[in-house]
């Protein structure tokens, strides 16, 4: 399932901002596959994730205790592009990562509606999502979560 917050919009889900933090890090650290997250903002949350596969051409993330999500992400493009997908959804989140930035962020919901987003790495244990979709009385909005490791090992 989605995350929706009060305007029924489908968004993010939370724990995918925290898969996203802990698959930068490991791309600059591969020696780390254990990773302790924090959600800063809208509110506060820790999410353990770990990286449980790596296969060529699929990295497996555990993320959760007592009902874990795998969520499967597809590295393309020299490691740049990526796919994330989660086993308790059809969602799917494209994005593109250069550098200390994360482009092209895309989520597709189980209805077929995109809710874009991007991101800034301010620092390697640091991440700002910033999403951007449209309200259906037009107006556009950019809620923003940041992300932080807290943990790695």
């Amino acid at each position: 399932m989605v995350h929706s917050v009060n305007h029924n919009i489908k968004t993010l889900q939370p724990h995918s901002g925290a898969i996203i933090m802990a698959l930068y890090h490991y791309l600059k650290f591969p020696e780390f596959h254990n990773f302790g997250v924090r959600l800063t903002y809208p509110f506060s949350k820790v999410y353990h994730v770990e990286l449980s596969h790596i296969m060529k051409d699929e990295w497996v993330f555990r993320t959760g205790k007592d009902w874990p999500c795998y969520s499967r992400v597809y590295p393309k493009a020299n490691f740049t592009e990526f796919r994330l997908r989660h086993d308790h959804s059809s969602v799917e989140e494209e994005f593109r990562i250069e550098g200390r930035r994360l482009y092209f962020g895309r989520l597709r919901t189980e209805a077929g509606l995109y809710v874009q987003f991007q991101g800034d790495f301010l620092h390697p244990k640091f991440v700002q999502l910033i999403e951007e979709y449209r309200l259906p009385d037009g107006t556009i909005h950019y809620p923003k979560r940041e992300y932080q490791i807290d943990v790695v090992w």
